[in-house]
């Protein structure tokens, strides 16, 4: 297999733990992660202590500051990771969580953030996949085995597929788009439309990517292998099911090997030439997203 390439700017992470208990060892997870220069902390800012209150500590130019603001521009930066491809790690020697990074961990969960843990937690009772649990040392290490942050492997237990495949309210993004194969265009009812036609998609699940989602859209819903992708535009779709509940969805060309298509549970699918698919959004047989989509197409 060949080498990942490097990467040309540095993955930014954010560390969680508890200040009070475990600073030193989020120093030293700091040092050693960004000692492989291909991932920067953007968040703690430094971990010099200087004061505490209330038991939340204070670091070195933060003696002024309410605790709450602190907590506030910390989230600030976690928020930013997903679209920055970044993640999180959990300082937790001895399995210790804690209330804060508690509610930390719920927020990056929520966001569909990778989430990487130094020690199995012992005081939260929250799932965690036993393959990103990783010492500093492993994680960096694998960090430059793949040039970048390691691949997602799921939880393959049934426990953690439980979990893994749960969706969370804010997990709102999708994927999908227009599929193709040899001057033909995949169209599919999926139960959502009242039995209208519509593009292939899904919704990104927590720790994947979007390059991610689609293998497992065309293995799983189609059994298919995709063998090109090519990044269309981002909108936001309506949904037939949860119309309350519009996702951004990332629209792609995606170029399968064959029309062989195995549709999963609940699919059918159907192949349309550009000329049938023109005659199908005339005669309003395909839903409004997928109608905004296709009818975007050039001729």
């Amino acid at each position: 297999m060949a080498e990942s390439e490097p990467l040309a700017t540095p993955v930014p992470y954010v560390v969680h733990g508890s200040f009070r208990k475990h600073l030193d060892e989020i120093a030293q997870t700091i040092e050693m992660l960004n000692s492989t220069r291909l991932v920067q902390a953007i968040a703690p800012h430094n971990c010099a202590p200087d004061g505490e209150h209330n038991g939340f500590v204070l670091l070195s130019g933060e003696a002024d500051k309410d605790p709450l603001e602190i907590e506030f521009d910390f989230m600030a930066k976690v928020d930013s990771l997903r679209a920055l491809g970044g993640f999180s790690i959990w300082v937790n020697p001895g399995g210790y969580i804690g209330t804060s990074a508690a509610y930390e961990y719920g927020e990056a969960k929520k966001a569909g953030l990778r989430s990487f843990f130094t020690h199995p937690p012992e005081d939260v009772p929250f799932h965690v996949n036993p393959h990103d649990i990783l010492s500093a040392k492993q994680l960096a290490d694998s960090l430059v085995r793949h040039q970048g942050v390691p691949p997602f492997q799921p939880d393959t237990s049934r426990v953690g597929q439980l979990w893994e495949n749960r969706r969370t309210a804010t997990a709102q993004l999708a994927v999908g788009g227009i599929v193709q194969c040899h001057n033909q265009l995949l169209l599919v009812e999926d139960g959502r439309w009242q039995g209208k036609l519509t593009v292939a998609g899904t919704t990104v699940r927590g720790y994947e990517d979007p390059k991610q989602a689609l293998s497992r859209l065309a293995n799983q819903k189609f059994g298919l292998r995709i063998t090109d992708v090519v990044p269309l535009r981002t909108s936001l779709m309506l949904s037939g099911d949860r119309p309350s509940s519009p996702k951004v969805f990332d629209d792609q060309l995606i170029t399968l090997e064959n029309t062989n298509v195995a549709p999963g549970p609940g699919l059918t699918a159907h192949w349309f030439t550009p000329d049938e698919i023109a005659a199908l959004l005339a005669s309003d047989q395909v839903e409004p997203n997928a109608k905004a989509l296709l009818g975007g197409l050039p001729a």
